[in-house]
C-alpha cells in the first residue's frame, strides 16, 4: 500500500545519527514530531552515552508504517516516550503506547511541557518515573541510571584495550577480543559489583 507523507514543521536541531538497525537490544522511541528539536536534543545526548535507540526519522502514514511500528516496538527492549500537547493529540503516539503495554514493553516517560494526559492512558502511566527536560544534565544523568544498560554499548575499546565502562548496571559482560584493560576503564564504577573477564586476558 502506499505510503503518504503529512506536512510537518522542519527541525531545527537534527539527529547525529541513524535510527537503529541491528538485532543488539534498543530502546524505541515515540515522540511527534512537533517537538523535534527537543526530543532530538535529548537523543543526541543519549546517543553520545552509547544507547541504541530506534526512532521514526520521516512522516510517513499507511498500513505498512503501522506494521512497522508494532514489529519495530515488539523487538525493543523499552520505550522512551516523550509526552506533551502534540504527542497526546497523536493517533500514532496514542497506538505505540497501547502497542506497548501489549508486549509489556515498559515506557520510560519524558515530560516536555505541561500536557494534560488522556484518561485512557493515565492508568498505563501511573506507575512509571516521570522525568522532565526542566534541567538537561540532570535528565540525562538520570537516564543513564534508570535506562535498561542492555540497550547501551557499555564498553569503550581502542585496538583490544578496554579503556571505559560506562556506570549503568550491577554487572557488565568483557567480550572476547580484549587482551588489556586501561587503569581507568572502571574508575568510580559504583553501580559496578559483578566483571565477567574474557579468556583472552
Amino acid at each position: 500500500m502506499a505510503q503518504n507523507i503529512i506536512e510537518e514543521p522542519t527541525a531545527a536541531v537534527k539527529t547525529n545519527f541513524e535510527a537503529y538497525a541491528g538485532v543488539e537490544p534498543y530502546l524505541f522511541v515515540s515522540y511527534s514530531h512537533r517537538d523535534s528539536d527537543l526530543v532530538y536534543t535529548v537523543l543526541n545526548a543519549l546517543h553520545d552515552r552509547k544507547y541504541r535507540l530506534w526512532y521514526d526519522e520521516s512522516c510517513e502514514t499507511g498500513n505498512d508504517f503501522r506494521d512497522e511500528l508494532r514489529e519495530r516496538i515488539r523487538d525493543a527492549e523499552a520505550v522512551l516516550l516523550f509526552v506533551s500537547e502534540a504527542s497526546m493529540a497523536s493517533p500514532f503516539c496514542g497506538m505505540e503506547i497501547i502497542v506497548a503495554r501489549e508486549y509489556g514493553k515498559r515506557l520510560y516517560p519524558i515530560y516536555l511541557d505541561d500536557a494534560a494526559v488522556p484518561p485512557a492512558f493515565q492508568i498505563l502511566l501511573a506507575n512509571t518515573h516521570h522525568s522532565t527536560t526542566d534541567n538537561m544534565d540532570k535528565l540525562i544523568k538520570s537516564m543513564v541510571r534508570d535506562l535498561p544498560a542492555v540497550a547501551m554499548d557499555r564498553l569503550t575499546t581502542e585496538d583490544g584495550v578496554l579503556m571505559k565502562c560506562e556506570d549503568n548496571g550491577k554487572s557488565i559482560e568483557v567480550g572476547e577480543g580484549i587482551r588489556e584493560i586501561s587503569a581507568g576503564a572502571f574508575k568510580e564504577r559504583r553501580m559496578l559489583q559483578v566483571i565477567n573477564l574474557p579468556q583472552t586476558l
